[in-house]
């Protein structure tokens, strides 16, 4: 099956698990925030009906490498994008498309577009390690930082590390 929708929701670390256990045959993994360890969210890519009340649906917009083992470290990216700085984020997905031309150390993205607010995105990139992140994120190469979300200047970035 081909998944078109993503769906995630924040919660305490006992009620998300007791969900993967209530959905066993879902492609549920669970996260915690690097920055806040008593943060969590579950992730479900199976492609089947929501089954989060009160959680985030995105449409799969994009993928880059994915190859949904979900190793490695987490960053999700938060973007508002209109549309010339759609077709801006666009090229540069583009280019990255040849591992030589996407930032050293990032394995795997994936773009996803909010179901109730077209210019709204969330991009997770996987990198190696945490390391590889905070090289390019702190460096002039990073050409995501231009970008911003919600009105503010920079997108709202969390970085996860995958619990199971």
């Amino acid at each position: 099956m081909t998944v078109r929708e993503i769906n995630f929701t924040f919660g305490p670390k006992d009620v998300l698990e007791g969900l993967q256990e209530k959905y066993p045959k879902r492609n549920l993994v669970l996260f915690r925030s690097v920055t806040d360890r008593n943060r969590y969210m579950l992730f479900d890519y199976s492609g089947q009906e929501n089954i989060f009340t009160a959680g985030l649906s995105y449409t799969l917009v994009r993928k880059i490498e994915f190859e949904e083992n979900w190793d490695g470290f987490f960053e999700f990216r938060y973007l508002t994008l209109d549309n010339d700085e759609q077709k801006v984020f666009t090229a540069i997905m583009d280019k990255w498309e040849k591992k030589d031309r996407r930032p050293f150390g990032l394995n795997e993205v994936v773009v996803l577009r909010s179901e109730n607010k077209n210019f709204e995105h969330v991009m997770i990139n996987i990198w190696e390690d945490e390391a590889d992140f905070l090289d390019w994120s702190n460096t002039q190469d990073n050409e995501l930082k231009n970008f911003g979300h919600q009105g503010n200047k920079g997108a709202l970035v969390t970085e996860y590390e995958r619990i199971k």
